[in-house]
């Protein structure tokens, strides 16, 4: 039997494809217990820790992306801790066929006390999404797709009510209608724009950083090495406005895990149509060292909408861990 004893509070490497016990047992000794501590490290300071191991190098490191999958089980687990603590509690489980699943809603409330921002995330996959103001149905939308609900069957209309839902005339028509059907086809179009509006959102989908010195994402860099954000922006749901034109205004920041304050990492703004998929790139001059998460948020406007209020849109996302050493 094995005289090896798990160190208190050591995360299982061996969970990590490439990692074998060999490996494990000397990060475990050079004090790298953790899947978080190793996602911060890179990978020449990995084979220095290692020592003479045979064939680990930077190269295999790289490929098999140790610090990408340590990085992942450290963010899974982080996700999983709110039903850890529940049952360390002593929660009730759910019977047999049923399931819990906890979602958290963050609300930004101005001086009057008015929803300028929603936030809801989903705790057990970390799923989240952030949008301007307060959008009750796109909130309840949240909650069925990540929770996989059934809605109840809706009633259906009766005769009497279908009645009263009478087709809106073609705008050709409205030439030889009368001032008060032509008053009333105006309505109706002018609801339709507002509709559009409301049911359009964008939605951050891709955040990466490209050093400059290559075109290809990587999340370790040098102290002050100047990079890119690569942006991917999904506006499908915004095709009912494929004619409008937007001002975007796109910030990231950069915030250290140790609760430190955020800092501007940079900023771009420019104009873009409502494309299926559009990308924006923000320039930064680098970073000094430290362990950050990137956050963008995105601003755009519709300038020529004549809506009241103006018609504005807000995306925001999170990266993942980013080393600069």
């Amino acid at each position: 039997m094995s005289n090896k004893r798990t160190l208190p509070g050591a995360d299982n490497f061996k969970r990590i494809r490439g990692i074998g016990r060999a490996i494990e047992s000397r990060l475990h000794e050079a004090g790298i217990l953790t899947f978080d501590r190793l996602a911060s490290l890179s990978p020449e300071s990995i084979v220095e820790l290692i020592g003479d191991v045979a064939e680990v190098t930077v190269e295999r490191i790289i490929e098999q992306d140790w610090i990408g999958q340590a990085r992942e089980l450290a963010l899974k687990r982080e996700a999983e801790k709110p039903d850890e603590e529940e049952a360390a509690a002593g929660e009730k489980h759910p019977l047999e066929g049923e399931s819990l699943t906890s979602f958290v809603v963050e609300l930004l409330l101005d001086e009057e006390r008015q929803v300028k921002r929603t936030k809801v995330m989903q705790v057990a996959t970390g799923h989240e999404e952030v949008w301007a103001g307060w959008r009750e149905r796109r909130l309840v939308d949240f909650f069925v797709e990540h929770a996989a609900l059934r809605r109840p069957s809706v009633a259906p209309v009766r005769t009497a009510e279908m009645k009263t839902q009478a087709a809106v005339p073609p705008v050709a028509a409205v030439v030889s209608a009368p001032r008060s059907e032509a008053r009333a086809v105006a309505a109706a179009a002018s609801s339709l724009s507002a509709t559009a509006v409301a049911m359009a959102q964008p939605r951050l989908r891709k955040l990466e950083v490209i050093p400059m010195s290559t075109s290809y994402p990587s999340y370790i860099l040098r102290d002050g090495q100047p990079f890119d954000v690569r942006l991917t922006l999904d506006l499908s749901e915004m095709r009912l406005l494929k004619e409008a034109v937007f001002d975007y205004t796109a910030t990231v920041y950069a915030k250290s895990p140790g609760g430190q304050p955020q800092q501007l990492v940079g900023e771009a703004s420019g104009t873009l149509t409502a494309v299926e998929s559009s990308m924006i790139e923000v320039r930064s001059e680098g970073l000094p060292q430290g362990i950050y998460r990137l956050q963008a948020v995105v601003h755009l406007s519709l300038s020529t909408a004549k809506t009241e209020p103006p018609a504005s849109f807000l995306t925001c996302l999170e990266g993942d861990l980013l080393q600069v050493y």
